[in-house]
């Protein structure tokens, strides 16, 4: 699990280098800055989120945190990247962007199962 921290730690950066691509190579395209700072606020959260499931599983992951992680990890590249790409190209990119966004919700969701198992199991204990 602690790879997903390195993960974590170069998708924040991406991020927050993207905020600055928003702010200046779009400056005269409002719509593309929009879209870039969209994704640029997703990947930052989902940054977040992985570097939290990356804590979790310091010592020994579940099943249930690694496939949160690479949820987490695919819906950033899916999600965010179509709309960087959208922004830069002009064109769209299908379903790259939906598939994303339900993998971030997907990992979510195995992050809430994964607590509901770890507090299930500490009731019981």
């Amino acid at each position: 699990m602690r790879g997903w921290m390195v993960a974590a730690g170069i998708s924040g950066a991406i991020g927050a280098a993207m905020g600055a691509v928003a702010a200046h190579l779009f400056a005269d395209a409002p719509g593309r800055a929009l879209l870039v700072s969209s994704a640029q606020q997703y990947q930052l959260w989902h940054a977040l989120a992985l570097g939290l499931v990356a804590v979790l599983g310091w010592n020994g992951g579940t099943r249930l945190l690694q496939a949160a992680a690479w949820a987490f990890l695919l819906g950033t590249l899916f999600f965010c990247g179509a709309l960087y790409l959208g922004a830069m190209t002009g064109r769209s990119f299908g379903p790259l962007a939906p598939l994303g966004g339900t993998l971030l919700i997907l990992g979510w969701l195995l992050l809430a199962v994964h607590g509901w198992v770890a507090m299930r199991a500490r009731q019981r204990s």
